[in-house]
């Protein structure tokens, strides 16, 4: 198991990665409420699917996740994300994306 965290605007960014016998699995949960918002996967070479639960935006976050790791690993990779700040301005926003990216980063590193 792989642990990573990142604090942002005071609450913490959790990721947790599974590397599996034939595959990973992440969840990626952080913010005010944690939650299932979006699950993307995808295979090595094919584009990210994706399910995007109604009222979220996390697919911005699974979808590029999924189809990086699965490149990295060589491997299936399945993604679940829920981060929700209360009250997010666009500049957060950015900013909770620009965060979600170095930690992927940092896990292909670790993988």
């Amino acid at each position: 198991m792989i642990y990573l965290e990142k604090t942002l605007y005071g609450r913490l960014v959790r990721v947790t990665a599974h590397r599996l016998d034939e595959g990973i699995h992440v969840l990626i949960t952080g913010g005010d409420r944690t939650h299932v918002g979006a699950v993307s996967w995808a295979e090595p070479g094919l584009p990210p699917e994706t399910k995007l639960f109604p009222g979220h935006k996390d697919h911005f976050i699974t979808e590029k996740w999924a189809g990086k790791l699965a490149q990295t690993a060589g491997a299936r990779a399945v993604v679940v994300c829920g981060i929700h700040y209360d009250g997010a301005e666009p500049e957060q926003i950015r900013e909770i994306l620009r965060t979600s990216e170095e930690l992927l980063e940092e896990l292909c590193r670790e993988i």
